[in-house]
């Protein structure tokens, strides 16, 4: 009856301390949340966690409090010898959305990544006509999507660095990064 008793006690412990464990995650995550909508801009990269070889991997990079950003230059590695680039769309960006005329820069494709970004002008054409838009884009900002292509299965790291970041007028913004590398898994494809 004793170790009856004992089993039932480390298991009913076992289960708190799991219960204690997932709730402690789940308010680190709040916390982490609220500190960062609290401290101005922060850059969130979106992917899938799983794709198959040959299969576009969807990289969308938003940013979280953006506030007057008017342009944005990334670099992203990756191994070049396991995938390759297929492209960025900056249709969906905000900056058109509020009047900005966009120009885009690059993509410039090198050994080990892609460099790719955009600028925005407050007329049309960027030239001196139309009714200017001098600020950038506030809340939430979606500023690409970024499509890589692996071609190989396994996983497969893709990191943004040297970021910059600037306002409507150019000068820079700081914007935090809440993760510069993702990892996706990439599977066989189905025949």
């Amino acid at each position: 009856m004793v170790s009856v008793r004992q089993s039932n006690r480390s298991r009913i412990l076992r289960l708190g301390i799991s219960f204690l464990i997932v709730v402690a995650a789940l308010l680190a995550g709040f916390w982490r949340f609220s500190d960062t909508s609290a401290e101005g801009p922060v850059l969130e990269i979106l992917a899938p966690q799983q794709v198959e070889v040959g299969q576009p991997i969807e990289l969308t990079l938003v940013v979280h409090n953006a506030s007057g950003i008017g342009g944005y230059q990334p670099r992203l590695l990756y191994d070049t010898s396991r995938a390759h680039f297929s492209g960025v769309d900056h249709s969906g960006n905000q900056l058109a959305a509020i009047g900005r005329y966009i120009q885009t820069l690059g993509p410039n494709e090198f050994d080990g990544g892609v460099s790719f970004g955009l600028y925005s002008c407050p007329v049309d054409e960027c030239g001196s006509t139309g009714k200017p838009v001098d600020r950038g884009a506030d809340g939430e900002l979606i500023l690409a999507t970024v499509l890589v292509t692996p071609d190989q299965p396994g996983p497969l790291s893709l990191e943004l660095s040297d970021l910059r970041f600037s306002d409507a007028s150019g000068a820079e913004v700081a914007v935090d990064a809440t993760s510069l590398v993702v990892v996706v898994d990439v599977v066989p494809g189905q025949e």
